[in-house]
């Protein structure tokens, strides 16, 4: 609105990365006598006789509502928490009650965050938000050819049978980039590099598949499509619980009981149902523990799993009886992200 001549602001006056001190004014003659000062509306009124119309378009609207749904989604939990903390001691500095944990100083850049935010996204809530994770130069500094050539010395060079230390490596190609005239990569960015790529296409291209097998992704779900994965029954186990479709009723007292909860231990390898353990309790590490040694079917088999043991619903509750069990039985725990 200013750049189209709608608003007057004197650039001499005052910087426009200082909101609080920018005046608007309805026009140039309007300088000195009428303020403009927006408000929450669409009009605000101006001191004296005359009146300015700050109407905002439906765009201008949508733009503000998306940009502060993007702000408040990427902010965490912590972050938001933060955020209320300074928003409540602003609040009780307005209201003449001063925290003395909090100085003053900080208190009036919060206030100028507050103030930048309410005019930048309708929001000044925005504003309080810590932006710690922007702190930083996080541009990529190494020039394209650098890095393309670094990324296939790292494929044909490392990655290779002869197993080449990082080190000598990376002496191999700032060599090269000397030859060609190019910016040499420090050993640390080769290094970092390095770290990025996949452990267990990394270790297979340079020590085999015994090696790369114990960097194989982890499979939360058995379903129709899963690799196989293990290289033998009783190798890997999964165990998932499931809340069951069904109510209980008791044929004593004739109330109803809730629906219970079944725990399965199925093999990775050959998919068979090694145990089940039904319980009205929530999961837990009990729910664990027992369906590891109630086998189901004639053929009841006294050995558990003997490598890994994944959690697909996500139990975390830890217990000493159990951790000592997956000790002396050499098992690894895997739990998943979510819980179903």
């Amino acid at each position: 609105m200013i750049a189209q001549g709608e608003l007057y602001v004197n650039l001499k006056a005052a910087p426009l990365v200082e909101p609080g001190r920018v005046r608007v004014y309805c026009d140039r003659r309007s300088d000195g006598d009428h303020v403009a000062e927006v408000g929450e509306g669409p009009t605000s009124t101006v001191p004296g006789s005359m009146t300015c119309d700050l109407k905002v378009d439906d765009s201008l609207q949508q733009r503000f509502k998306g940009a502060r749904q993007a702000r408040l989604a990427a902010a965490s939990e912590s972050d938001l928490r933060v955020a209320n903390e300074r928003f409540a001691a602003l609040e009780s500095h307005a209201g003449g009650n001063g925290s003395q944990s909090v100085p003053p100083r900080t208190l009036r850049s919060w206030a100028a965050r507050f103030r930048e935010a309410k005019a930048a996204y309708g929001d000044g809530y925005l504003g309080l938000l810590p932006r710690i994770r922007n702190r930083g130069n996080r541009q990529v500094r190494l020039p394209e050819p650098t890095r393309v050539l670094m990324a296939e010395f790292i494929e044909n060079d490392f990655e290779t049978l002869k197993q080449k230390s990082r080190y000598s490596s990376w002496i191999s190609l700032k060599h090269l980039c000397e030859q060609r005239g190019i910016v040499v990569p420090s050993y640390r960015a080769f290094r970092r590099a390095v770290r990025k790529r996949n452990r267990f296409s990394q270790t297979l291209k340079r020590k085999g598949l015994r090696a790369a097998y114990a960097y194989e992704p982890i499979f939360w779900d058995l379903e129709l499509k899963t690799p196989r994965h293990g290289d033998r029954p009783f190798e890997i186990a999964h165990i998932d619980h499931t809340e069951l479709d069904v109510e209980i009723r008791s044929l004593t007292t004739g109330h109803a009981l809730g629906r219970p909860w079944m725990t399965l231990l199925v093999d990775a390898f050959s998919r068979r149902i090694l145990g089940l353990y039904l319980t009205f309790d929530p999961p837990s590490y009990r729910s664990c523990m027992m369906v590891r040694y109630l086998k189901v079917g004639p053929n009841s088999h006294d050995r558990p799993p003997r490598r890994s043991i994944n959690f697909r619903s996500g139990t975390r509750e830890h217990n000493t009886k159990d951790e000592d069990t997956n000790a002396c039985e050499y098992l690894n725990k895997a739990f998943s992200g979510s819980s179903s």
